[in-house]
This record gives structure tokens, C-alpha cells and sequence, in this order.
């Protein structure tokens, strides 16, 4: 899937077109390019988790892929390209991890994500990921809220979700998570499919297809089950940040702000959402508001390197050339070890500028 950008002023370079927009179907990258991210969870004390936790994989305002850690704590996410990422756990007893990883192609980068069970004095951080508002009740309220419309109580306690649906639905998922995290895209849409067959309210394989789409480019597929997803969890500001992005994307610009609202009307302080409202209102012109609406981005999650980028995306169309430099100049120093500051270095030397 190749994305346009709108049109820039030729006496400006284009070195860094293309690398500033939020397309989540360009994760996938060719053999020479991929890098794999390799995880352990432990908890504070030094154990195992009791429990798989869900992990969320973020990258230039998206979130791009969930596993959950096995029995000792481990995880991976193959198949990346090299980038910044954001590690996020958002679960109900610890307090929220955002742990920056900086991948590099043909490599093994590995993290440590800690945990701190939420009572122990630890602060949350600022940026609390895009799914927070899954996992942001303890088992009490959870077990409360179950019966309201719109809940979806299922994605915090691994057990209970699991009882919910048939088991042969639950393998043909897992079966299909294997094969996305292998690159399998066309054999993991088969087994989500068939999952989504024998449980049609199967809110995480409605997700993880449309994610498979999204990835294969093929964006009224993906519309359709990101729209299974709002059905399914009304309340989930994700689902809706996901159809932002498929619109964002097929260039329904218009589409893609309603969307993006609905899901700001439920995290209103959601980097991401923020990001891809900036983005959208960019493509329309509408330049007061993305600039607005990216600043914004940038102080509920100062970590969203992409949104000083887009930044320059704006600014570069509005041939504000110190504004450019600004924002080239701010992600350099942010992001000194980002795999594109070299190409923002070679860009700010175009405009007869260096890294301050």
C-alpha cells in the first residue's frame, strides 16, 4: 500500500516525504529489513507474572500489535522494521509501563518490561498507551461493570474471557496470532475468519483481522471488522482510532475526523488520537487545527517522535522554512538515536541548517 502525501513546495527537499506518515501498513518489511523484538515480564519482587499479560506494540502514533507473555514471562514481535517502538502494559494490578525500544534491521533487540503492582507507591507514567480504558478497573469493578452495555469484561482476566467462547474458537485465534507474528498474513486471516465463525462476538479476532488487512492494504475489509469492533465494545476509544486510521489512509478524510472524534469524546488526552486527528486535518488543509491538535499530541505523550514529524509535514506546505528547522532540530534532540536522524541531519544541512 503506498500512501500520497498532498503535494509540496518543490524548492523544499523530499528527502523525508514518506517516512513522516502514519501508515500502519508498511509494518511489514522485506526479509533484509526486519528486526525482531524479544521481551521478558517480571514483577517487581523478581517472579514470574501470575498470570499472561497483554502486551501492546506501538510505533509512530499506532498501536500495531498485542500478544500476551507466556507462563515465564516471555514474548516477541517478529517482523518489524527498524524504528522507535513503544513496549505498553496497561492491566488492572500494576501500574502502566511505556518502555522505549529503538530496533534496528537484521538484529534481536531485547527488553525488560518490570512490573510494580499498583499500591506500592510507584507513579504511573504520563503516557499511558491506547488501550488504557480496556484495563483501567481492578477485578472488582470489573466484575460490577460486567453486565453494561458496551463493557467488555472478557479482556482483562485471560480465564474468564476464555470461558466465554467456544475453545475450539480460542485455538483457531492462536493459531492465527502464530501465524501474523510469522508473516503469514494470508494464513492468519484463515484461522481468524474461522473464529470469527464460530463466535461472531469475538471482539480480539474481529481486531486482529481488521489489523491483517490493514497490513495487506486491503482497507474495506479492514473498515468492516474495525466497525465489528466498535459493535461489539462501543466504549473502546481504540476501535475507533482504528477506523481513523483505515479512513486516514483510503484518503476519507472527512470519515476519518468523525471517527477519530468519537474515540477523543472517550480519551480525550490519547496521543495517538491526537496524532491521527492532526494528521487528517493536515490533508484537508484545515492547518490551524492540525497544528493545534499535533501540539497536543505532543504534550499528552511527549515520546510520539512522528508528531514532530508531521509537524514538518505542515510546515514545509505552509513553506515556513525556521518553523521546519525548529521541529527538525527538536526531533534530533529528543530522538538522537532514532534510525532516521541521519536523514533529518542530511535534510537540516539541505536547508542550510545542523543539529543543535
Amino acid at each position: 500500500m503506498r500512501f500520497r502525501s498532498l503535494a509540496l513546495h518543490s524548492n523544499l527537499p523530499l528527502i523525508l516525504l514518506g517516512l513522516f506518515l502514519f501508515n500502519a501498513a508498511q509494518v511489514r518489511a522485506q526479509v533484509s529489513d526486519e528486526a525482531t523484538l524479544v521481551g521478558m515480564v517480571s514483577v517487581s519482587n523478581g517472579d514470574f507474572p501470575p498470570r499472561r499479560i497483554q502486551i501492546n506494540l506501538e510505533t509512530r502514533g499506532a498501536l500495531i500489535g498485542i500478544t500476551f507473555c507466556d507462563n515465564e514471562g516471555r514474548f516477541s514481535f517478529p517482523n518489524l522494521r527498524s524504528d522507535l517502538y513503544h513496549v505498553v502494559v496497561n492491566d488492572s494490578d500494576y501500574v502502566s509501563v511505556d518502555e522505549s525500544v529503538s530496533l534496528h534491521a537484521g538484529q534481536m533487540n531485547l527488553v525488560q518490561v518490570r512490573l510494580v503492582p499498583k499500591g506500592e507507591g510507584a507513579i504511573a507514567p504520563n503516557r499511558p498507551g491506547a488501550n488504557t480504558h480496556m484495563m483501567d478497573t481492578n477485578s472488582e469493578q470489573q466484575s460490577a461493570s460486567s453486565n453494561v452495555k458496551g463493557s467488555n469484561p472478557y479482556l482483562v482476566d485471560l480465564k474468564e474471557y476464555a470461558s466465554h467462547f467456544p475453545k475450539a474458537a480460542l485455538k483457531e485465534f492462536d493459531r492465527g496470532t502464530e501465524n501474523a507474528h510469522k508473516g503469514k498474513l494470508d494464513d492468519a486471516i484463515k484461522h481468524y475468519k474461522k473464529a470469527i465463525e464460530l463466535a461472531p462476538n469475538f471482539y480480539p479476532a474481529h481486531n486482529d483481522l481488521g489489523t491483517a488487512y490493514l497490513q495487506k492494504g486491503d482497507l474495506p475489509s479492514a473498515q468492516t471488522e474495525f466497525e465489528a469492533v466498535v459493535k461489539a465494545n462501543p466504549s473502546d476509544a481504540s476501535a475507533y482510532f482504528n477506523l481513523a486510521n483505515a479512513a486516514l489512509l483510503s484518503q476519507r478524510y472527512e470519515d476519518g475526523l468523525g471517527y477519530v472524534g468519537q474515540g477523543l469524546s472517550k480519551q480525550p488526552n490519547s496521543g495517538t488520537g491526537l496524532f491521527i486527528q492532526g494528521s487528517l486535518y493536515r490533508h484537508l488543509g484545515r492547518m490551524p487545527e492540525a497544528e493545534r491538535s499535533l501540539r497536543n499530541a505532543l504534550q499528552a505523550d511527549p515520546s510520539l517522535a512522528n508528531a514532530h514529524l508531521e509537524l514538518v509535514n505542515l510546515y514545509r506546505q505552509q513553506e515556513n522554512r525556521s518553523a521546519v528547522v525548529a521541529e527538525l532540530q527538536a526531533f534530533l534532540k529528543l530522538y538522537p538515536n532514532n534510525p532516521i536522524a541521519p536523514r533529518v541531519k542530511d535534510m537540516l544541512v539541505k536547508l542550510g541548517a545542523t543539529a543543535r
